[in-house]
């Protein structure tokens, strides 16, 4: 479906969090260390003032000491007695084998919970704090090593852009809460990018989106006749986590996308690529497999020239991860990111174009 971006709600997901001394609702899940304790989250940095939460639906503001503690130098948030913040325990997390239409854990005789829509949005909490820019980010932040220098002179000029998503379910925009009509309605990453460039520079901007649950790779070679009757100016191609799954050696993937490129070029020579390295699946599922998501980040790096650049999600959800658990940025608890994580997708594209 193509749409103007006109039509889209606006989200900001400016500047990246990795460039701002302030976090804006990062979201987070309160988890009981061990039974009998209280329920704690963990935040990416250590906030210089107390931090203000809120649900991820905007429902409810929970107050300092009354709902969760904090103590100055700490990144970890503690849920009080009488807390009216939403938690999910062990037993929650791991329900019983055969339970759940996906998930089974890899280390649990036991399921992972699935979210089909908003469950864990519902349960989630958003965090809005200051913070300190200490250079430990500068490891992992985002460097294109080559531009998309026809967009960035049609969006110069303000000429009319057109960008074409191509992907699987994350780039559908599965678990944002806009998807399902939750509030606050945030979409995918995809209108998120599109949005923020149309605001950015006066040039009219239409996005369509192709992308497909379930599909992988090898699918999206097969989309490129469709692809390329959308017109793009620029493409984004989005692919690896169904073929991780499915355990696609990196070399095949590898030519899955360089197919897809070739074609985009032989048909529509003027229109650019843009090459998404995804997030991981959770660690405890036994789809994931963890092995495979550098390699094929690394092979779609190999791919890049003037015109085809690579957005590097994979290393800073990694940065995430290291300091948080998965469960604080899933949408589905195994291989979809909440509305945090399509806005941090959004961010890294957007850092190819330097805004």
């Amino acid at each position: 479906m193509s749409k103007p971006i006109t039509d889209v709600q606006s989200f900001d997901v400016f500047p990246p969090f990795w460039r701002s001394t302030t976090m804006v609702e990062e979201s987070v899940l309160f988890v009981p260390p061990s039974p009998g304790h209280p329920a704690q989250a963990q935040l990416m940095f250590t906030p210089v003032d107390v931090p203000q939460l809120k649900s991820c639906t905007g429902e409810m503001t929970y107050e300092p000491g009354k709902d969760y503690l904090w103590s100055p130098g700490s990144r970890c948030l503690t849920q009080t007695a009488q807390s009216r913040i939403s938690l999910l325990t062990d037993a929650d997390l791991y329900p019983p084998r055969g339970s759940q239409k996906h998930g089974t854990c890899r280390d649990r005789n036991a399921d992972l919970l699935f979210a089909e829509t908003t469950e864990f949005h519902r349960v989630q909490t958003a965090v809005t704090y200051s913070h300190q820019l200490d250079g430990w980010q500068a490891s992992w932040t985002p460097s294109p090593a080559y531009g998309l220098p026809r967009l960035s002179k049609r969006l110069q000029a303000g000429d009319p852009v057109r960008i074409v998503l191509l992907g699987d379910s994350i780039s559908v925009g599965s678990n944002a809460s806009g998807r399902y009509g939750v509030p606050p309605g945030n979409p995918g990453y995809g209108p998120l990018v599109a949005g923020a460039i149309e605001r950015r520079f006066s040039s009219p901007v239409t996005f369509a989106n192709l992308s497909v649950g379930g599909k992988d790779s090898g699918w999206g070679v097969e989309q490129m006749d469709a692809a390329v009757a959308a017109e793009p100016d620029l493409l984004i191609i989005a692919f690896g986590m169904n073929d991780a799954s499915a355990k696609m050696p990196p070399d095949q993937f590898a030519a899955n996308i360089s197919r897809q490129i070739e074609i985009l070029s032989e048909k529509r020579p003027d229109a650019e690529c843009l090459l998404v390295a995804g997030m991981t699946g959770n660690p405890q599922w036994t789809g994931t497999q963890s092995e495979l998501y550098p390699l094929y980040r690394d092979q779609l790096s190999q791919l890049q020239r003037p015109g085809v650049a690579l957005a590097d999600v994979l290393s800073v959800w990694e940065a995430l991860i290291s300091r948080k658990k998965y469960l604080d940025l899933t949408g589905n608890g195994l291989n979809h990111p909440n509305d945090f994580g399509h806005r941090v997708y959004a961010m890294v594209l957007l850092s190819v174009l330097h805004l």
